[in-house]
């Protein structure tokens, strides 16, 4: 089936090949999104230096279903013809297959994903272009895309701690449990990539992916660059209109993330931090029988022998923590 646009501004037609894609997914966000739109406003354009042309975005806006003024709000931005904008809606199927939808239609180089409650730094877009930029070939071969950091809205500075060197070419899990690296991060990924890993729809009704599944799944071939520059205002003011009035337990979707963590990176990490790896260990477990599956089940979805024995000897764990969750 052919995802077209709602509405579209005139600046859509003329920007076709824009070096970046700014994503964002919104669920009943009308009083947030227009502080998102400003960001965009705002956004500073990198100048290739060797044509001087100055790079240009677009803003692909996918509404999973929207029962407020959103649609109103997002036309008139279009009629007034200041940002590249296309605008879809679709009926709520939850924001992984917003996400498989905008990248479908996605024309820029690199894909980023925007919060409808986010703000863009105004040197994001200038951060994530001359990132990439500074990386030599081969670099490039094997990285992703760029991740900078998010700061608070009301100090500025950086939110949690710093890169352990720069710069830092590797996997999120690398920084995450070799390194322990704190604080929200957003970045972009080249928009070819994403469309070799969609996000599944992994299991029938849901409307939530946990996006861990698909970093996983790049990681086994790809890293990213990570820069200490902010890219993302962090606001934290909003409730989480994309998930508002939805069941908070997701253990059918959790068990797949537990399962990817178990399979791809628990046992490597476990020794520097094994908090979260035992967490993933129990997880699995706990999630499973949650979702009626077997001990005998939930041991087959595991691949390695030493992770079997791992989530084996820890599954009175998560049957504990099962029972007290029902």
């Amino acid at each position: 089936m052919t995802f077209t646009p709602t509405c579209q501004s005139r600046l859509a037609d003329v920007v076709t090949h824009p070096w970046l894609t700014v994503f964002t997914a919104t669920y009943n966000r009308a009083e947030t999104l227009g502080r998102t739109y400003k960001s965009l406003l705002e956004l500073r354009r990198p100048v290739d230096t060797a044509t001087g042309k100055t790079e240009e975005f677009e803003w692909i806006i996918v509404d999973d279903g929207s029962a407020d003024e959103t649609p109103a709000l997002v036309e008139g931005w279009c009629r007034d013809n200041l940002l590249p904008i296309r605008y879809y809606r679709q009926k709520n199927q939850g924001k992984h297959v917003a996400f498989n939808n905008g990248v479908g239609v996605a024309r820029g180089y690199m894909f980023g994903d925007l919060d409808s409650d986010d703000t863009y730094h105004p040197d994001a877009f200038k951060v994530f272009y001359e990132s990439w930029n500074s990386l030599s070939d081969d670099q490039k071969a094997v990285c992703k895309g760029v991740t900078g950091r998010c700061v608070s809205p009301h100090t500025g500075e950086i939110i949690g701690s710093r890169l352990p060197y720069e710069p830092f070419i590797d996997t999120v899990m690398e920084l995450r449990y070799r390194y322990n690296v704190t604080g929200e991060m957003r970045g972009v990924i080249l928009t070819d990539l994403m469309r070799r890993y969609p996000f599944p729809v992994i299991s029938e009704g849901s409307r939530f992916c946990p996006e861990t599944i698909v970093w996983l799944e790049m990681a086994r071939k790809y890293k990213e660059l990570v820069v200490d520059r902010p890219v993302l205002v962090y606001n934290d003011d909003a409730s989480d209109a994309l998930t508002k009035g939805r069941s908070t337990n997701r253990a059918r979707e959790n068990f797949f993330l537990w399962k990817a963590m178990v399979n791809e990176c628990a046992l490597r990490y476990l020794r520097y931090n094994p908090k979260e790896m035992l967490k993933a260990f129990v997880g699995i477990s706990r999630d499973g029988l949650l979702t009626s599956r077997s001990p005998r089940a939930i041991v087959k979805a595991v691949d390695g022998w030493r992770e079997k024995l791992l989530v084996t000897a820890l599954m009175p764990a998560g049957a504990v923590l099962a029972l007290l969750r029902r």
